[in-house]
């Protein structure tokens, strides 16, 4: 079964209940002031009962580290279709727990 979580796009499973995502300043979307994740990645995170994503964000000079609940991005309203076929969907860095 961790053979599959590692197949999960853009990012990996660390722990069974954690994925990590490395994230840079093009992937911060100033309209929502935070991180997407793709609708279809998220299924999968439900799918494999994943409880927590975390981001690594490696800015000018700085790295920085949020975690967010599977769960936020799941109910999240704020979302944008990128490139027409790619619905994301958006939780701002202000509801997530920064650890560094």
């Amino acid at each position: 079964m961790y053979e599959d979580f590692e197949k999960i796009p853009f990012g990996e499973i660390i722990t069974p209940k954690t994925y990590q995502k490395l994230v840079n300043v093009e992937h911060y979307m100033t309209k929502y002031e935070g991180f997407g994740i793709s609708q279809h990645v998220l299924d999968k995170l439900k799918q494999h009962h994943i409880k927590s994503i975390m981001f690594i964000y490696a800015g000018k000079r700085q790295l920085q580290v949020y975690m967010a609940a599977t769960k936020q991005y799941l109910e999240s309203i704020q979302t944008h279709m990128y490139k027409d076929n790619d619905l994301q969907k958006f939780v701002s860095i202000d509801k997530m727990i920064q650890l560094k």
